[in-house]
């Protein structure tokens, strides 16, 4: 029996039962019946895909892994950015997880052709090019994200030397001609916010660095999107205290995770116990879970405004696990996000975290002898406990636990493939 004698009732009740992106392409392109027949219905919510969006020696190509479906959980999905093999790429997410863009220089770092491009739809933006430079500072853009109203923000953190090191920013605003562009030099360690995630937070860029000697804030100006427009690239502490996960006896912070929810500014702290104090081998999934550990802090702002000269302290307060119940945080680098666990239908519960976790970043001296290997972990804030969900693939793009992220796209965001043969690969 073929796809087009089956009833417009029992077809709309498989689409909508289809919870996974892989599914619903592959239902796309061979039920033409469906495409062409089928009345607008309600979508379901799709399970999160872990996304690779660089590898070492193909930045163009983004990798696609379900985790969740037991349909397709060893299958991975390449998608290559149509037209461009360029090392200039650099895939961006929006906060929420829910699209993605690759944005490519197809000449050069500066004053070169720029597009974004979306891989579930095929479309493609151009942008206008950076500028050369901006107050002494060359242009220096690894990571980015885009906000809910299309606003396209990047960052880069360079290291200069023992002392200091240059953080570079830019904003393109929707309808903007001209990027808004600027930077600082900042006197901290080399290797700053080289394991953070950044977020965007009261008209504010938040990077919370992971031994949170600074809080980088890039406050946003507000002009007309023209060349003269910079941001105001500044380093704020705070809290004059040591922040909390600092103050951990043991396992030391290994990453932060900066995300908005509820409308709140979260940071997630992963702590792991250095693994050669530990018995049973580096290398042991079950090991390196029970020495794992995460922590979710709340940024607690003043009630009352400091005046001048006086400054405003804020700080870090630790949430209770069971308030964390009724969420799922997924948490990757450079974009992290909190989900209602109710979207998915029970088919993944609350008060957990999501994390891919490298076997050497916490193998100490004897990383030497430990196979270099990224899994997907999930943690649960009830009991404390984390387990292994998935072994990732060795090498193609899956060995960087620091530039893995999670996205969730919309099921209107996947454009309908037509397919000539009756089967889809």
């Amino acid at each position: 029996m073929s796809w087009a004698d089956l009833p417009p009732d029992l077809l709309r009740l498989i689409s909508g039962n289809l919870h996974e992106v892989g599914d619903l392409i592959r239902f796309l392109s061979v039920c033409q019946a469906w495409r062409d027949t089928a009345p607008p219905a309600p979508l379901p919510q799709f399970l999160p895909w872990l996304l690779a969006p660089r590898g070492k020696y193909s930045p163009s190509i983004a990798r696609f892994r379900s985790v969740f479906s037991n349909t397709t959980t060893t299958t991975t999905t390449t998608w290559c950015a149509p037209g461009t093999y360029s090392r200039r790429t650099m895939w961006l997410s929006t906060e929420d997880g829910t699209a993605m863009w690759s944005l490519t220089s197809e000449a050069g770092p500066s004053q070169s052709p720029l597009r974004v491009v979306d891989p579930f739809t095929g479309a493609a933006t151009a942008l206008p090019p950076f500028a050369r430079e901006i107050a002494g500072y060359k242009l220096y853009y690894t990571d980015g994200f885009v906000l809910a109203d299309g606003t396209f923000v990047l960052y880069g953190v360079e290291d200069l030397d023992r002392m200091g090191c240059a953080v570079t920013a830019a904003m393109l605003r929707p309808g903007d001609t001209a990027w808004m562009e600027g930077g600082a030099l900042l006197i901290v360690y080399p290797g700053f916010c080289g394991g953070s995630a950044a977020t965007y937070h009261d008209g504010e860029i938040v990077l919370v660095d992971v031994l949170h000697v600074d809080t980088v804030k890039l406050r946003i100006t507000r002009g007309g999107g023209n060349i003269g427009d910079v941001l105001d690239v500044t380093a704020n502490t705070t809290s004059r205290e040591d922040p909390p996960w600092s103050r951990s006896p043991g396992p030391q912070p290994r990453r932060t995770y900066t995300f908005k929810s509820r409308g709140e500014l979260l940071v997630a702290c992963l702590l792991v116990q250095d693994m050669a104090e530990q018995d049973g081998g580096v290398d042991q999934p079950r090991a390196l879970a029970g020495a794992m550990s995460v922590s979710v802090f709340a940024l607690e702002e003043p009630e009352e405004v400091a005046g001048d000269g006086v400054d405003i302290i804020r700080r870090w307060v630790k949430r209770d696990g069971r308030s964390l119940g009724d969420r799922v945080l997924f948490l990757g680098c450079p974009t992290s996000f909190a989900v209602d666990a109710a979207r998915f239908g029970g088919a993944i519960s609350g008060g957990c975290a999501y994390l891919v976790l490298s076997s050497q970043q916490n193998a100490g001296w004897s990383r030497r002898n430990v196979p270099e290997t990224c899994r997907v972990y999930r943690y649960s804030f009830e009991d404390g406990s984390a387990t292994v969900v998935e072994e990732l693939p060795t090498g193609a793009g899956w060995d960087d636990d620091a530039n893995m992220t999670w996205v969730v796209p919309r099921p209107s965001a996947i454009a309908p493939v037509r397919v000539s043969s009756c089967c889809c690969h």
